[in-house]
This record gives C-alpha cells, structure tokens and sequence, in this order.
C-alpha cells in the first residue's frame, strides 16, 4: 500500500498498477505475512501458488489463471516494492527477499501482422468516415496505441518534415513506456492525416467517436 501511493502513483498508469498488484499480491495469502519476516521460500511459495490457480471456462475446460509471463510481472513487482522500500527505510532486512527466486520460463508470443494491402481494405472500408478512417490507419500504419491516439494534437503532427511526435497516452503526461517518440509519417498514412486535419477546427487530432469497436 506504501508503494502504491507513493512510487505507484508514477507509473504511466496507476490504476493499472493497482488491479495488478491487487490481483497478484494483495489478493494472495502472502498478502498475510509480515513484510519484515517475508523469506525468499515465502515468495517461491507464492509463485508456485499462483502458477497452480485455474478457472473453468464455459466448456468446462480448466485453464491456468496466470500465464507464466503474469507470474514473472508479479516477481518483478514484489522485487521492485521491496527494493523501494528497504532504500526509504522502511524495512529493514539483510537481502532482498525476492533475490534469488526463480524467473518462470514465459513462451515466446507471436505476432500476427497485416501486409499492407490487407491493411488498406481495412482502413478502405465502407461506412467509416474521415476521422474513422485516419484512427484506423494511424493505429495501423504508425503502430500507435488507443491512448495514444486519443492524446494526439495537432502540433504532434508535422506533414511537411513527416513525422508524429507521440509523448501522451489519454490524460497522462506521458506514454506506457514513459518515452517520447518521434516517428516516420508513412507514404500511405500521409492522405489519410491531412484529410482528418481539414475535416475540423479541433486542437485534438481525433475527436473521439461516440462509439468505436
């Protein structure tokens, strides 16, 4: 709870930090043991523990609740909570009890992607209007996230020098990486981004949608 209101309330998103430390720890029978007494078995225990959850889907079928790469976040987040906590003082132990423990071994996730001719006959598609359209493409050909999009101003875009300037996600100052990233305006984005900065007199580049899937 001390990290959350302190170092949590610095992350790109801490709401998001709250729901998983929430689910991952405080949720968890390690939430009940003294944080000066926790051992480094305490936290293989809890790893194991939460590798062991499952949840029965509606075929009946019973699925791990935490993937192996959940486990390993909920590693890095208890190592990070005490490391914080030991440099302000508040508790004092010999080692980190996380050190040590062991990183589950995560599987490799593959991404399925788009050629750009499919990409077109998406963006292409009938009954998306001009600022429909810019959102799809923009997401698609710049690669940009849905906060991120949200957070574009007009300033961020510069279509003589070609670029994007993303530094926001939503309301937040900064990105989920906490980076700013100057980008190539695709060729083919190009059209799709000055016919969205004529269609309006917004200083945000895409007014939300009252609904988009």
């Amino acid at each position: 709870h001390w990290w959350l209101r302190t170092w949590g309330q610095k992350r790109a998103s801490p709401d998001r930090a709250k729901d998983g430390i929430k689910g991952l720890i405080l949720d968890q029978p390690i939430a009940g043991i003294r944080a000066d007494r926790l051992t480094r078995g305490d936290v293989e225990n809890h790893l194991h523990h939460l590798e062991s959850l499952t949840f029965t889907k509606k075929d009946g079928t019973e699925n791990r609740r935490y993937t192996a790469a959940s486990v390993n976040h909920a590693r890095r987040y208890l190592h990070t909570i005490f490391r914080r906590a030991m440099d302000a003082g508040k508790l004092h132990l010999p080692a980190n009890p996380v050190t040590g423990t062991e990183m589950r071994e995560a599987d490799p996730y593959a991404f399925e992607t788009l050629t750009l001719a499919e990409a077109l006959r998406i963006i292409d598609a009938d009954g998306l209007d001009v600022v429909r359209r810019g959102i799809y493409a923009t997401a698609i050909l710049a690669g940009l996230r849905r906060g991120e999009l949200w957070a574009l101003r007009r300033g961020d875009i510069d279509l003589e020098a070609g670029t994007i300037r993303v530094s926001k996600s939503n309301d937040r100052k900064k990105t989920k990486g906490g980076k700013v990233r100057l980008l190539p305006i695709h060729p083919e984005l190009r059209p799709y981004l000055r016919r969205v900065l004529l269609s309006h007199n917004h200083d945000v580049v895409f007014p939300r949608p009252p609904r988009l899937n």
